[in-house]
């Protein structure tokens, strides 16, 4: 048997090694990628009803925003059966939350080449999108001129209460200059008496009949995705959007039957807010020279990424106190920001590991990255292979003098050293090694 057929049959041998089965449709993974929205909390005290007509007033506001964690409606889909090769072996974990939104919560990968291992059956990963994508939505036109909303009447109840707390108000500023001046024991104790009850009847009409704790939602839009570049873009701001109120909420206050209650509870309790990319101060990256170029990365899957947003309420209705605080807010919001490349790539000699884990807004809240050393990598398996080599030489060439393997030699030892230095340099592989003499 000659030299050029044992070079065909191991050809032969190392292309069926490549071949690979499909798993199935069993074998697939998906996740959706976060999405956030906010809440608004609202406890409102009424402090006067306003008679006849004029504006009510409120005793005390407190606002509060939270951000809340959801998913976007795009499937991402791991089809692993599309995606080996006969180079690169890929180790890759994938979990999801179990809060029943199935957002990718943590991604575990880990890359090597197997040039000189020859190693088969390689899994790689790679995001698809599925499903419908929402088109972007111009705002709906003003609505037309409207007169202004009847006013609402308080019901009885209420009415009687707001009174009262305001008698009751107004006793105890009484009641305390009173105490201020009093230097009888038995007059003190009689006043603190009824300055204790007064207060303890204000509270309970504060906290009762006269107190409204509601919640609002403030959603911020997804940025449409681009299914030709799986990219997302970045959504410049929300101009100010009204906050629609819980009419129901208000009704243990005002009779709400009348068509324009939603109109006079917005003139009077209601909210506007606003969103807007809210970068701060610039952050400072490691600048690495010399690194491989992102764009040789051919294989690779998308991870979620967010942009800090600042959430903020403004323009208050009527009712609010002057000095009451619209709170403010930045929140992590991935829908606004385009999803980063994760390389699956592993050039010639290099082995990676990354580990990320993310919050459910997306943030990175975990990273842990590994590489090897790939000049020591290619070296080594050349250097493990050499033996093997040298073997099937001399059974090849039986009859070869020791001037001629002295040559063979020095073309090979000159070839690998060639080849490091280039890993070294930053190259990915090496050129096609000369022919034997």
């Amino acid at each position: 048997m000659n030299t050029k057929t044992i070079a065909a049959l191991l050809a032969a041998g190392l292309m069926a090694g490549c071949t690979t089965t499909d798993p199935g449709s069993g074998s697939e993974a998906q996740f959706r990628m976060p999405h956030t929205d906010m809440k608004l909390t609202l406890g409102l005290t009424l402090e006067s009803c306003g008679a006849n007509g004029q504006t009510p007033t409120l005793a005390k506001a407190d606002l509060s925003l939270a951000a809340v964690a959801g998913a976007r409606p795009e499937l991402w889909t791991f089809k692993p059966g599309a995606l080996s090769t006969a180079r690169t072996k890929r180790d890759i974990e994938i979990k999801t939350t179990d809060d029943g939104h199935a957002v990718i919560g943590s991604l575990n990968v880990a890359a090597s080449d197997r040039t000189f291992q020859i190693a088969g059956n390689i899994l790689k990963v790679v995001a698809q999108v599925a499903g419908a994508v929402l088109a972007a939505q111009l705002p709906p036109p003003p609505p037309p001129a409207l007169p202004p909303p009847q006013p609402l009447s308080c019901r009885a109840d209420i009415a009687d209460a707001a009174t009262r707390a305001a008698n009751v108000k107004a006793r105890i500023v009484v009641l305390r200059h009173q105490i201020a001046g009093a230097t009888d024991p038995d007059t003190l104790e009689k006043l603190n008496k009824e300055l204790n009850a007064d207060a303890t009847e204000l509270a309970a009409l504060r906290t009762g009949v006269l107190h409204v704790d509601t919640t609002a939602d403030l959603k911020i839009d997804d940025t449409p995705l681009d299914t030709g570049n799986n990219t997302f873009g970045n959504r410049p701001q929300i101009d100010r959007r009204p906050i629609e109120l819980n009419v129901q909420a208000f009704d243990t206050w005002f009779d709400t039957s009348s068509p324009d209650a939603q109109r006079w509870l917005a003139e009077q309790f209601g909210l506007t807010w606003t969103a807007a990319p809210d970068r701060g101060k610039p952050g400072y990256a490691l600048k690495v020279e010399g690194g491989p170029n992102p764009d040789t990365c051919k294989i690779y899957m998308w991870v979620p990424a967010v942009m800090p947003v600042k959430v903020e309420l403004n323009d208050k209705g009527k009712a609010y106190p002057s000095a009451v605080k619209l709170p403010s807010q930045q929140v992590p919001v991935s829908q606004w920001a385009a999803p980063k490349r994760l390389c699956l790539e592993a050039g010639l000699g290099e082995g990676r590991t990354v580990n990320l884990t993310f919050d459910k807004f997306g943030e990175t809240t975990d990273m842990h990255w590994m590489s090897d050393a790939r000049a020591e990598n290619v070296t080594g398996a050349m250097a493990a292979a050499a033996p093997d080599a040298a073997t099937l030489w001399k059974t090849l060439h039986p009859a070869a003098t020791p001037t001629e393997q002295a040559e063979t030699e020095t073309v090979k030892t000159a070839f690998t050293r060639n080849c490091a230095e280039m890993i070294k340099a930053g190259a990915f592989s090496c050129p096609t090694p000369p022919p034997s003499p």
